[in-house]
């Protein structure tokens, strides 16, 4: 009993990872078309509207990502975010490439992707219920867990996790970057509510 639904809970799970809300019903044509349009967006994203002073970045990456996974849903918004920010890395290159960089964009598109659904969607509270998880998980786990452990790791010479944490979010200011990002992503109701897999 324990196993079957385990198994079955798995096999959900990987249904929603690969679902893509965006090409639903699509051709492998077009959904592999949508996700370069998505890499491409996510490129862009990295490459034209962040600003990096020291080992912090103001930019809207965090809605970027969240916003591929609402459209393109787990599974794709994880490519296309990680590719993207490898893409753009390359292209406008700004010391060392790193990886943790992409994975952390893509976790956040896969958490956006499996918490802001068409389901989730229905009722008001539910929607807002949702986001306010999806940002505290994507800052625990995204930004805090994977990006600032591996920054601590490369910069924080010496200091303890906890003070090179207040300082890199509170005193160089990354919170607020933050911050600007999930008022964004509190909005995404209000401007994605016209699209056909979220009104239905």
């Amino acid at each position: 009993m324990f196993f079957n639904r385990f198994f079955k809970w798995i096999s959900t799970l990987w249904q929603k990872i690969i679902f893509c809300p965006l090409a639903d019903g699509k051709t492998s044509a077009k959904r592999i078309a949508y996700l370069g349009l998505a890499t491409a967006f996510s490129v862009i994203a990295n490459t034209f509207f962040e600003i990096k002073l020291g080992a912090v970045q103001y930019s809207f990456t965090i809605a970027v990502c969240a916003l591929l996974g609402v459209l393109m849903g787990a599974g794709y918004g994880f490519v296309a975010c990680f590719v993207g920010d490898a893409i753009g890395f390359f292209l406008h290159p700004f010391g060392a490439y790193l990886p943790w960089v992409g994975l952390s964009n893509g976790m956040i598109a896969v958490f956006a992707g499996l918490l802001l659904t068409a389901e989730n969607f229905k009722k008001v509270w539910g929607r807002y219920a949702m986001i306010a998880i999806f940002c505290l998980l994507s800052f625990a786990v995204c930004t805090v867990g994977i990006t600032n452990t591996a920054f601590f790791y490369l910069y924080s010479k010496g200091v303890g996790y906890g003070t090179y944490f207040v300082s890199r979010f509170f005193i160089q200011g990354q919170i607020w970057s933050c911050l600007v990002n999930y008022a964004v992503i509190f909005m995404f109701p209000t401007f994605l509510k016209k699209l056909p897999f979220l009104s239905k």
